[in-house]
């Protein structure tokens, strides 16, 4: 059996790409399997994973022999592919293979990389869920059916005669910064040693042996599964942007089924992961769970299991046919609330090739475009974005801390915090939406704070890129290399700020400088009162806790 194998990218350490490689691994060790090759969509989204499946199992991706093209003699007996843009490539590739024998892997329900491709017209394309979530969802939005095929762990590499009576470390695989700063303060005062590993800053490809070495594991999905097989006592929980302060607790064996269910996403329970949610949890520790985890990953995660599950897919013809159009979808509307972005993240975007930007402000786009997508931003939280009336539109929700939206606001206006539909009382608003979704996550709806989106080389803007299925390069980020502009009337950048009256060149001015984080303490222009009117609103702090410290810096100063 000949075997390709396919995902949107390689270049990083995560969920689909440890299930890649561990899939690769265990198929390699079958005397049926006779050839394995990997395929990723674009050049520039191979990395550190491909160069680890090259080195380990002698597969360089995208190096596919000639006789598999259709010119060639051989064929492809099976094709297991995550994510719609690798799917879309490999029908649009010259590669001969089992047309009854593909297979799109579908990892979660809220990504746009993570939506099934359905080609015009009657396709053979067939669905793998991860979960019991993923697959009613695939039924309910697409009219699709498909099989579940749980998350393949290797079993023998996450394993651990260590199980503490007394738990003395921690190991955090939270992706969040601020989550893992809650997470120390919390070892701190229970006299825990915590290792965070966050898979944007300080990946590790051995994670195995760190997590041997540890007695409590806080992760969401495949992190949860393999601190299992380890035998380690599991907390579900993390703060993510795709959905962000979701938490199920501690597994056992009494809920791990619902949690199962969602994929350990936070999903199953979604409760908030405050620092006494997590004391609660981390005090349950007792060994029995411990040992009840590992008995549940050997017969559910296993990866031996989950290959022969692979192995017997057979080629057949589709049940259902999807419902739901089959075009990706190509309008993005950017919106937030006034001065926290959105004109300079819709300049980002509309550097990309396929993308074509509206200058002027809108909140409809009525006109098709000969490019892939279509971008425009509106900087209102209007709550007409969230309903059906804009479910064709890929959605990008933007807030930003309010200390430098409004002392931006107060410079431009040179007014209290009540101008319009600039007040304080919109932005909250505005705020209490971000926070809703935050914890409601909305298909084609992407949130990010303005403050996250420079971090780690734009790693989170990067990520909300890919699962739009944006083709781009880092060149998009140098703003030296483009004229922006919020003005069709206006062709030249001006050379130095104009006066805040002059909205429009001084707004050009603006998002032409370099692509940074301006929240500086400098650039903080607001009177005591109104510093403590933001530092004591309570939505502000969910979305920004440290908001506190940052104020009282600013008045002890």
């Amino acid at each position: 059996m000949n075997i390709l194998i396919g995902q949107n990218h390689l270049y990083s350490v995560g969920g689909t790409e440890t299930f890649t490689y561990s899939l690769i691994e265990e198929l390699k060790k079958r005397k049926e399997v006779k050839e394995i090759c990997v395929i990723v969509p674009h050049r520039n989204r191979l990395g550190v994973m491909s160069d680890k499946i090259k080195e380990d199992f002698g597969i360089q991706v995208n190096k596919i022999p000639k006789n598999y093209l259709k010119s060639g003699d051989k064929k492809f007996d099976l094709c297991i592919i995550s994510h719609n843009t690798t799917m879309e490539s490999l029908l649009h590739s010259n590669l001969n293979y089992n047309e009854d024998n593909v297979y799109q892997v579908c990892h979660g329900t809220i990504p746009d990389l993570e939506q099934p491709f359905i080609p015009k017209g009657n396709s053979n394309i067939k669905y793998i869920a991860i979960s019991q979530e993923i697959k009613e969802y695939l039924n309910s939005e697409y009219n699709l059916d498909s099989q579940v095929i749980h998350n393949g762990i290797d079993c023998e590499r996450f394993k651990s005669a260590k199980i503490s009576e007394i738990p003395s470390s921690v190991l955090s695989l939270s992706q969040n910064d601020n989550f893992n700063i809650l997470l120390k303060e919390i070892c701190d005062e229970m006299d825990l040693e915590l290792v965070s590993l966050n898979k944007h800053t300080n990946p590790d490809l051995n994670v195995e042996k760190i997590m041997k070495k540890s007695d409590i594991i806080i992760s969401l999905g495949r992190g949860a599964y393999e601190g299992m097989a380890c035998s380690k006592f599991v907390i579900i929980a993390d703060d993510r942007g795709y959905q962000t302060g979701l938490a199920d607790g501690a597994i056992n064996k009494d809920n791990i089924d619902d949690f199962l269910k969602y994929n350990c996403s936070g999903r199953a329970m979604k409760i908030l992961p405050t620092k006494e949610f997590i004391e609660e949890e981390i005090l349950k520790y007792n060994i029995k769970d411990c040992k009840e985890n590992r008995e549940y990953a050997l017969k559910t995660f296993n990866i031996k299991l989950q290959a022969d599950k692979y192995l017997k897919l057979k080629p057949t013809k589709i049940k259902k046919l999807a419902s739901k159009k089959s075009e990706l979808k190509n309008k993005i509307i950017i919106f937030g609330f006034a001065h926290t972005g959105t004109s300079i993240l819709k300049s980002i975007i509309g550097h990309i090739e396929e993308v074509e930007e509206i200058t002027n402000e809108i909140d409809v786009i009525n006109k098709s475009s000969d490019k892939r997508f279509i971008v425009c931003k509106y900087p209102i939280c209007h709550p007409k974005f969230f309903t059906p009336e804009y479910e064709d539109y890929i959605k990008i929700f933007i807030t930003r801390n309010p200390l430098w939206v409004f002392s931006s606001i107060i410079k431009k206006f040179m007014t209290i915090i009540d101008y319009k539909n600039h007040s304080f009382q919109s932005y909250i608003e505005s705020l209490k939406s971000f926070i809703h979704y935050t914890h409601n996550p909305k298909k084609d709806l992407h949130l990010i704070r303005y403050e996250d989106m420079f971090e780690n080389n734009f790693e989170k803007l990067k990520d909300i890129f890919n699962k739009i299925g944006l083709k781009y390069t880092d060149k998009i980020f140098d703003n030296t290399q483009f004229i922006n502009t919020v003005n069709t009337n206006i062709q030249e950048i001006p050379n130095t700020l104009p006066i805040p009256e002059n909205h429009a060149h001084h707004r050009t001015y603006q998002i032409n400088q370099p692509f940074v984080n301006h929240n500086k303490i400098s650039k903080i222009y607001l009177t005591e009162s109104q510093k403590k009117l933001i530092q004591e609103e309570s939505h502000i702090r969910q979305i920004y806790p440290d908001i506190k410290n940052i104020t009282i810096n600013i008045i002890i100063n």
